[in-house]
This record gives C-alpha cells, sequence and structure tokens, in this order.
C-alpha cells in the first residue's frame, strides 16, 4: 500500500488530502497471511482477520475487480461475509493479541461491539461461563445450534447443542443480504448437525 497527497478544493479552499493507493504487492501480501492463517484459524485469527481488515480498509479488493471485502472473501478464500465481518471485528475490537482465545473472543464479541463492560471475564472461564455471563448480564439472543467460527481440524468439535449464535439488534437493522448471510449460516450449521453428529433433532432456543 502506497499514500499519496492530493490538492482538494473544499468550499473554495484549497486543503490537502492523504489518498490511499491499492497496489497488486499488498494485496498479495495479505493474501498470502490468510492463506496461511486458513490451515491454523484458532491460533491465527487476529492476524487472519488484520489481513482482511487491511483488505477491506485499503480498498485492495477492487483491483482484482470486486465490489466490496465481502464478494472477494468468498470468492477468493470461501469465507462467508458474516464470518468474514466477524474475523474483521475481531480485529477492530481485540487488536492483534488478545488474552482471549479464538473461541471466547467470538463469545464475546456482540458485547464489545455493544460496548459493554467484558472486564469480569477472565481467560480461565470457559466458553459455557462465558456463555452463561452473557445470558446473566446482557440482553442477547442466542440459538444453540450455530458457530462463528467455520469447522476446521485445529478446533475440537463441540456437541451440537453447544454451538451459538448471537443475534444482536445492530443485526436486525442491517441491510438484507448481511442478515441473509447470517440465516444461511444457521441454516448450514443445522445440515451439519444432522450429518456430522447424526443429530436426530435440533432444539433452537429463543431468550
Amino acid at each position: 500500500m502506497s499514500r499519496r497527497v492530493e490538492e482538494k478544493k473544499t468550499e473554495g479552499k484549497k486543503v490537502d488530502v492523504e489518498v490511499v493507493v491499492a497496489d497488486r504487492k499488498s494485496l498479495n501480501h495479505y493474501c498470502r497471511t490468510v492463506t496461511r492463517c486458513m490451515d491454523n484459524i484458532a491460533n491465527n485469527i487476529l492476524k487472519m482477520g488484520d489481513a482482511l481488515y487491511h483488505i477491506k480498509s485499503d480498498g485492495l479488493f477492487a483491483i482484482e475487480g470486486y465490489k466490496d471485502i465481502y464478494s472477494f472473501a468468498g470468492e477468493k478464500f470461501g469465507i462467508s461475509k458474516s464470518t468474514c465481518s466477524r474475523y474483521i471485528g475481531l480485529r477492530e475490537y481485540f487488536g492483534l493479541e488478545s488474552q482471549y482465545s479464538a473461541s471466547q473472543m467470538i463469545e464475546l464479541l456482540p458485547c464489545v461491539r455493544e460496548g459493554w463492560d467484558i472486564s469480569a471475564v477472565t481467560p480461565d472461564m470457559s466458553v459455557r461461563q462465558i456463555r452463561q455471563f452473557i445470558k446473566e448480564n446482557f440482553r442477547l439472543c442466542s440459538c444453540d445450534v450455530a458457530t462463528a467460527i467455520e469447522d476446521t481440524a485445529s478446533i475440537p468439535a463441540a456437541k451440537p447443542e453447544s454451538f451459538v449464535f448471537c443475534l444482536t439488534e445492530d443485526l436486525m437493522h442491517s441491510p438484507a443480504d448481511a442478515l441473509n448471510a447470517f440465516y444461511a449460516d444457521i441454516r448450514t450449521t443445522v445440515m451439519k448437525a444432522f450429518s456430522k453428529y447424526g443429530a436426530k433433532t435440533v432444539k433452537i432456543v429463543i431468550e
């Protein structure tokens, strides 16, 4: 990525504006990072989120003719729109290093997006304990059959009933395509529950 300063006129006045110039070298660098991280998402989720974040914020996806990061990530890496949004969100809200594990951060992301205080959540808490903490302290609506991280060999499989999707108010007011991607992830997870775990029924709880 390179930057240059251009002179623009605003309300009759000339001002210097810094312009980010997308370049192929930067795009290739971030794409290699995402590809390497996908081999072990659990240990590299923030690094992958950082790469996707830069591809989005620097407009690098446009180099290959894509209209946004979501269509780019979908075609290039097979990452759904909602999952891509989560990876980028983790980088935005947790930075490049975190005391929490990947699964813990996924659980906490809706809370930090809402600006809620998660200081009482400690790294030694299990995902189940974090889920209970969220249920008792924050008003989130969830169903118990989905997961925010796509299946990978590096992440131990959980029983279907331990999977959670958090549906927040901001998502309900998102554009239709974002909601459709969210519901598509739920449908996919339900299908995996039937095939992978031999589930006979899937229970969805709205609280």
